[in-house]
């Protein structure tokens, strides 16, 4: 067939021609594009009649992608949050302060209170929030190390969980509100002397909130009210068979020690200082050629107890027994222990032995769960093998105006059952939980108390049926003062600001 060299080239061979004049790389997605025929063109205006123009061209293209792009992006994130919060942003007036530098921590010393007792510490902080938790070398209570309550601490600070609003019969409300409602409970409670006021605290050893609790109780203030202490784990045994005083035991002195149903590695205010003693008596070295030698007598596992070198499980029934079956072998006045298996008898034979041969180098320790009989049949043993004063001393409590606790919460539980208590302030303390069980305690406090106001971190079963619940400060986010377990006073400073709005004790 001959071609008619006047007919008009068709599409393809004018993209054809136009392929032999380019030079250099052009990007398309069909000939039709790249010839820009005149369907292509009409098929872009359907599609983008206002745009078609900024398509085409290659430049203008661009730009309106840009533009599209960022649209629909402000568009996205406009939908993810349609009330911004308020946040403020308070820039460095003219310089960063030379010690704040982004990727470099600070340390600051503080405390943190368990169980009334402060243990030092050293809080690594990064661009102004606490990131990790360590013993303060310079601290008796932790001599640099730093457990697994004082490690967990840090986790709580962030924790979403936490208390973040002041709450009025389970409503939420503010901090005003609170203040006012206080005020003119304050008015009417000091027409009577505060006779129907009570307040309900741990142990305080804190030289502040004891100052205020005695200003609240003197004779300007308060004087018919009462204050009234529990926290579950106690000291209540060691005061009912010794008094008040407090044991301070001193592991670096010790040869030989038997616990009893103690486990002083993990538990109570001196733990640390006693666990750090511990592994270096567990040691050789530094000219020291014995270690330490440990029995332990208990009812259930305990890290200490997986620690000693000797263990004999009992139950919780037999502790007093073998403790009386001890003393009587050295030498100690005291009824026997009978009913004892003979593996006990074996054990307790060989237990005797060793602390007669260590006169005056080792020391018996009895746990906060031993009964009070057992507490003093343990201070008698260490009397009597010459341990006081070396591996024991006791000194003056370091709580303020120590109680009987069981006694103390059993006699508010009293006063509410008997119509005596009007208005109860609860701090840092859970009741409803933690008290014993035969007290009923939250029947008394919703049918009985008229006004409940509770401070804590969390809204836990108290502040459940609180009237008022204000959030408690987290001891990283608040000033104060503490005792260690030795009396050291510890300030605590805080490292970063409330972040629920959280209240302190003294506030």
């Amino acid at each position: 067939m001959m071609k008619n060299e006047n007919s008009t080239p068709t599409g393809v061979e004018a993209a054809r021609r136009k392929l032999e004049m380019v030079s250099g790389k052009r990007f398309w997605r069909s000939l039709d594009e790249w010839a820009e025929t005149e369907e292509f063109k009409q098929a872009v205006h359907r599609h983008f009649p206002s745009q078609m123009d900024e398509i085409i061209d290659p430049v203008s293209r661009r730009t309106f992608l840009k533009v599209m792009g960022a649209s629909l992006a402000f568009a996205g994130l406009a939908g993810c949050s349609p009330v911004q919060p308020q946040e403020k942003i308070f820039p460095f007036a003219g310089q960063q302060p030379e010690y704040l530098v982004p990727g470099r921590a600070l340390y600051f010393a503080t405390a943190m209170p368990m169980g009334g007792y402060g243990t030092g510490l050293l809080v690594e902080s990064h661009m102004g929030r606490p990131t990790k938790v360590e013993g303060n070398p310079a601290h008796p209570a932790s001599l640099g190390a730093a457990g697994i309550w004082e490690q967990a601490s840090i986790l709580s600070v962030y924790d979403p969980d936490r208390s973040q609003t002041v709450m009025l019969n389970g409503r939420i409300s503010s901090w005003d509100n609170f203040l006012r409602a206080i005020q003119d409970e304050r008015t009417r409670h000091r027409q009577n002397g505060g006779a129907g006021l009570r307040f309900l605290t741990g142990p305080i050893t804190s030289p502040t909130v004891a100052a205020q609790m005695r200003q609240l109780l003197s004779a300007d203030h308060f004087p018919n009210a009462r204050w009234h202490r529990w926290e579950p784990v106690n000291n209540t045994a060691s005061r009912t068979a010794l008094g008040p005083v407090d044991l301070v035991y001193n592991l670096e002195a010790a040869d030989v020690v038997l616990t009893l149903d103690s486990n002083f590695l993990l538990e109570g205010p001196a733990h640390l200082a006693l666990a750090r003693q511990y592994a270096r008596r567990k040691k050789v070295s530094g000219g020291q050629t014995e270690i330490v030698r440990h029995y332990a007598v208990e009812s259930s596992p305990t890290l200490t107890g997986a620690n000693a070198d000797h263990r004999l499980r009992l139950r919780p029934s037999q502790i007093e027994a073998a403790a009386r079956a001890i003393a009587g072998g050295a030498g100690v006045a005291a009824a026997p222990g009978t009913g004892l298996p003979a593996e006990a008898q074996r054990f307790i034979a060989a237990v005797v032995a060793d602390l007669q041969a260590k006169r005056g180098r080792s020391v018996v320790i009895p746990g906060p769960y031993a009964s009070p009989a057992v507490h003093a049949i343990a201070y008698s043993l260490n009397e009597a093998l010459g341990n006081v004063g070396t591996t024991v001393t006791s000194r003056p409590p370091v709580e303020v105006e120590p109680v009987d606790q069981l006694a103390s919460i059993r006699e508010l539980a009293a006063d509410i059952d008997a119509g005596r208590v009007d208005t109860l302030v609860m701090l840092d303390v859970n009741p409803v939980y933690n008290a014993p069980a035969d007290l009923g305690f939250y029947d008394l406090l919703v049918n009985k108390v008229r006004l409940r106001v509770h401070l804590g971190e969390y809204h836990d079963e108290t502040a459940f049926v609180s009237n008022w619940h204000v959030p408690q400060a987290h001891y990283l986010e608040a000033w104060g003062d503490v005792l260690a377990f030795d009396g050291t006073v510890t300030i605590m400073q805080p490292l970063i600001a409330p972040l629920y709005g959280g209240k302190t004790a003294p506030e």
